[in-house]
């Protein structure tokens, strides 16, 4: 038999192999959760960028036939004027839904360069004026006297500043009002948006900025959206090297969105008038027929852009529907512009893109 002693201590070694055991049991068991929870994440940001790339192909013949349409001085311009309002804001919202995909594959590029912050701020009040006049908001829009100048993306900084401002259009009651001032702030840009809305619970204020995260609202929706927008500003401002803050005093108290960005150096006037010669768009000569290729995989897309092209100038226009085929008319209709997909069967748009640097008679 064994001593007290002995038993003691083979008991001692069992409990100790025992819990080594359970451990290995439990780390298994938690790599295999991880690697299971990584594996769903993944899934879900190619489900999300798939559904706004194929949310996205059939609004684009919508909104061309509803522009044909309205073109026609017959038809009906108030029901053509709000369907087009509904398809901008699905538009938007599907445009939001590929941001964010983008970003979490962090596929999202910068296109930087030196621009005026005025530039941005015009491009943004004409996208966000229609949701503004449609609530009857009053915009007040404050601007400093010098120029203020930022090495950026102009197009993603105008998304943020239209972002902004529709939303404090969509969750401000009619007839609101709305101020969108700039100031310079040491070596940054400030960009300040003010409403007088539904404002920020301060439970929700630090989810603002969170994926898919809404505050709770009326059954009547009047606000819409996915919840996403806020985080795709968030995301393209700290992609320029900016900050960006919310504050709101609570419920029905509006809210305020601080944005800032770093300033350039103003380039000399020497500069300045290159870049205002560079950016001066050239009147186009309407009476010679340009040669169009649309490339397009979506061939309601393509011919819906056809239509347009064809409808408001005198142009030749072809189309492919595929890569392989693209440069094959190219080669047989030499373009003079090509309007291309990216995203295109058997050749993508990039390789496609390329191919007139090899073809000396590509071009006219």
């Amino acid at each position: 038999s064994f001593s007290t002693d002995t038993l003691a201590t083979m008991s001692s070694v069992a409990n100790y192999l025992a819990l080594g055991m359970e451990r290995k049991r439990v780390e298994s068991l938690v790599t295999k959760q991880t690697r299971s929870l990584l594996d769903a994440d993944r899934r879900k940001n190619e489900f999300l960028a798939m559904l706004a790339h194929e949310l996205r192909n059939p609004l684009a013949p919508i909104r061309s036939g509803i522009e044909l349409l309205a073109a026609d001085q017959n038809g009906d311009r108030q029901t053509l004027s709000l369907m087009q309002q509904q398809v901008d804001h699905l538009v938007r919202m599907v445009n939001d839904l590929l941001d964010v995909s983008r970003g979490m594959r962090g596929r999202i590029t910068l296109e930087k360069r030196l621009a005026p912050l005025s530039e941005m701020l015009t491009s943004a009040l004409e996208s966000a004026r229609p949701a503004i006049e449609s609530r009857r908001h009053e915009l007040t829009v404050t601007c400093p006297d010098r120029e203020l100048w930022l090495l950026a993306d102009p197009t993603r900084v105008a998304q943020v500043i239209t972002n902004l401002v529709m939303n404090a259009a969509k969750y401000t009651p009619p007839h609101g009002h709305i101020s969108l001032a700039v100031t310079q702030e040491e070596d940054n840009a400030v960009i300040e948006v003010r409403d007088d809305g539904m404002g920020i619970d301060s439970d929700f204020m630090p989810r603002l900025f969170d994926l898919f995260a809404q505050a709770e609202r009326a059954l009547d929706r009047a606000g819409g959206g996915l919840g996403v927008g806020l985080t795709v500003v968030r995301d393209l401002v700290q992609m320029h090297g900016g900050t960006i803050d919310a504050y709101s005093d609570g419920v029905d108290q509006g809210s305020r969105f601080v944005v800032k960005l770093p300033l350039a150096k103003q380039p000399p006037a020497e500069s300045l008038r290159e870049i205002d010669d560079a950016a001066r768009c050239q009147p186009s000569e309407h009476d010679i027929p340009l040669r169009v290729l649309i490339a397009d995989d979506t061939h309601a897309s393509a011919k819906m852009l056809e239509r347009i092209i064809v409808k408001n100038w005198n142009f030749d226009v072809r189309l492919a529907h595929d890569g392989v085929s693209a440069c094959d008319v190219a080669e047989e209709f030499p373009p003079d512009v090509i309007l291309l997909d990216i995203g295109m069967h058997m050749r993508n748009g990039y390789v496609v893109a390329r191919f007139p640097r090899s073809q000396k008679k590509f071009f006219k």
